[in-house]
């Protein structure tokens, strides 16, 4: 600031250094004029802010009922079409069975009309009828009576119809509407939200999974906030068991989500932001065991060609150098059967094996193409079927074998006929399917069959190189493997199998010969994973021959010229 001097404001301010005051203030008033410039553009930028402050205000106020509103409206329009749909069908049902009944009171009738009119005719003929009358008509009459009484059946008295109409409902869908929707502030969007990783599609028991979630905003833009709400749970498809998972804030727009299986089998892995499902949730996700380590080898066999696992534990183990079967039980043989009862030349090629409920073990012989059946001890062959033919019960060298836990069916891989046939629990024969070819359905040299737990048979085609499922009764479903008949040992590609065993849990396991490893899959045919090269134990195979899964899981691998069991 500058002083002005008081002379100066009363004589002449010639050759003095200050302003006078009417000279200084024009300077001044600029001087605060350019200091209002920034408080007016502040002032109207604040204007501004509290108009669109009123605004959104306005909007939200108006916002809050519009969409519940609209999503009630959709559940109860949906809710009532389903409910005159349920009316209409309930009309439906009740006209035929007011139909039926009406139909049978119409019949009860009619025969309650002809007893009516026959009890009153001999009753008034009985009352006043003279003696010659009733002697004259007692001959028809009787036989009338006899004949309508004898079409008399009780039974046919019972009600054709039930007032047994009933409405079945979802069990979980009340308690699903107490919990529909969530009224949430943060501008993420759940439905846009997404994950990536191999953590959601596969896991191995006891071993951390991993994905990534990418949150979204309502305008499909990455969604930076230090905390949304993010849960993670696995459940199992088996059982209904729930896992937690554990969720981690990472950079960005980023949260890393990872779990652990504690079973093998399929489940699904629901990955939600603020309560809800994000895009593609819940995923399928399946689990299984670390392959390539064995937990225990059987050693000391003799080109162990085929294995079976008893509900005991039991390891019954078809020996081709032997020309036997052993039973093995904690690791120790305990029994060993040898020789045929039936044929003189007894066992030359002891192949497929299977044990039925009851124990018996069933053997494809494939030189003498037939199936044997024999208790489990030392007692005689039970049965003997089959001989070298093309027709039916006959085979040329069958091999597989595998029996349907749903109806005890027994399906037989008849590899040099290039089919399957299916015999029934008594060993007679039932159908077939199959035939040589390349096409879906057809076969070159079968040899492999396993069946799960609903029915669905799987066939090893081996010089095919795939893998086929059919329905119980041969109906072609699915394919999976090499393509066009070639060999292959990429992932997912087989090259020549021979065995095939399903589990509890759907999971496929494939022997491949040529590739002297084990592929496995989904029951859809999905690859997981392959371990296994060519070499010497332990996890490594030459020539895997058979293999077989038990009750909880363990794969049992016939490795031929290592002359071995390996157990995973």
């Amino acid at each position: 600031e500058e002083l002005i001097c008081r002379d100066c404001i009363v004589r002449d301010h010639r050759d003095h250094q200050y302003d006078l005051i009417s000279a200084a203030f024009p300077k001044h008033k600029e001087v605060l004029t350019d200091c209002l410039q920034p408080v007016k553009r502040q002032l109207m930028a604040m204007n501004e802010a509290i108009k669109n402050l009123d605004t959104r205000q306005r909007a939200i106020s108006e916002q809050r009922m519009v969409e519940i509103d609209k999503t009630f409206q959709q559940l109860q329009e949906a809710l009532e079409e389903r409910k005159t749909e349920l009316i209409g069908r309930l009309d439906q049902l009740t006209q035929l069975k007011q139909k039926s009944l009406t139909a049978q009171k119409g019949e009860f009738e009619r025969i309650q009309t002809q007893l009516s009119s026959c009890y009153r005719f001999v009753s008034e003929s009985l009352r006043t009828g003279s003696e010659a009358e009733i002697l004259g008509m007692k001959k028809p009459v009787v036989q009338q009576i006899t004949e309508m009484t004898a079409e008399f059946k009780p039974d046919a008295l019972a009600l054709v119809e039930q007032a047994d109409l009933k409405l079945t409902t979802t069990t979980e869908l009340l308690p699903a509407c107490k919990q529909f929707g969530k009224v949430y502030t943060h501008p993420v969007c759940p439905e846009k939200c997404h994950a990536t990783g191999k953590g959601l599609e596969t896991a191995t028991v006891g071993e951390e999974a991993t994905a990534t979630l990418h949150a979204v905003d309502t305008e499909d833009k990455d969604y930076i906030a230090p905390v949304i709400d993010v849960t993670c749970e696995l459940t199992s498809c088996t059982d209904g068991t729930v896992e937690k998972g554990i969720v981690k804030k990472g950079e960005g727009n980023c949260c890393y989500i990872s779990y652990k299986p504690a079973k093998i089998g399929r489940h699904q892995l629901h990955i939600k932001v603020e309560g809800m499902h994000i895009r593609g949730s819940p995923f399928d996700i399946i689990s299984h065991t670390q392959f390539g380590t064995p937990i225990k080898t059987i050693g000391n066999l003799k080109g162990p060609r085929g294995v079976a696992i008893s509900d005991r534990g039991q390891i019954v183990v078809a020996e081709k150098s032997t020309n036997s079967i052993s039973v093995i039980e904690s690791g120790t043989k305990i029994k060993r059967i040898t020789g045929d009862f039936s044929i003189a030349s007894g066992w030359i090629f002891p192949c497929g094996i299977a044990m039925d409920d009851s124990g018996n073990i069933l053997l494809t012989d494939t030189q003498h193409n037939c199936i044997q059946k024999f208790a489990n001890s030392t007692t005689p062959t039970v049965v003997v079927v089959g001989k070298e033919g093309k027709g039916n019960l006959q085979f040329n060298r069958p091999a597989g074998i595998g029996i349907n836990p749903t109806n005890n069916r027994i399906y037989v891989c008849d590899s040099y006929n290039h089919r399957v046939q299916i015999l029934n629990s008594d060993l007679t024969y039932c159908d077939s399917f199959g035939g040589s070819g390349r096409v879906n359905g057809k076969f070159n040299r079968p040899s492999g069959v396993a069946i799960d737990k609903t029915g669905k048979v799987y066939v090893a085609d081996a010089n095919n190189h795939r893998v086929q499922i059919f329905t119980e009764d041969g109906q072609f479903l699915k394919t999976f493997g090499s393509k066009c008949g070639r060999k292959g040992t990429g992932d997912g590609e087989l090259s020549t199998p021979v065995s095939i065993a399903v589990d509890s849990n759907d999971i496929v396991y494939v022997a491949e010969y040529d590739n002297h490893r084990i592929s496995i899959f989904t029951c859809l045919g999905e690859f997981l994973r392959s371990f296994g090269s060519h070499a010497t134990p332990p996890g490594q195979f030459e020539e895997p021959r058979a293999i077989a899964v038990d009750g909880v899981g363990h794969l049992y691998v016939c490795d031929y010229y290592n002359n071995c069991i390996e157990i995973f």
